[in-house]
């Protein structure tokens, strides 16, 4: 066991208006599309487009070809 003598801070603020942004988002879209299913996987998939395109769109190529 480690013992380190700092204190660890954690960003409660931006995870609160993170989760508090999606809650409204998906209550939005599924007002639109009647369906609290299809709103929850449209958000993850766009979700998941960010995650790809923020870690694996590196090169010119897929900034190129990928969706901006």
């Amino acid at each position: 066991m480690f013992e380190f003598n700092v204190t660890a801070t954690f960003p409660a603020a931006p995870l609160l208006t993170v989760i508090l942004a999606l809650v409204g988002m998906e209550a939005i879209m599924s007002e639109f599309f009647n369906d609290t299913q299809t709103a929850f996987y449209i958000i993850l998939i766009v979700w998941t487009a960010d995650q790809y395109d923020a870690i694996c769109s590196h090169t010119m190529i897929t900034k190129r070809h990928w969706l901006r």
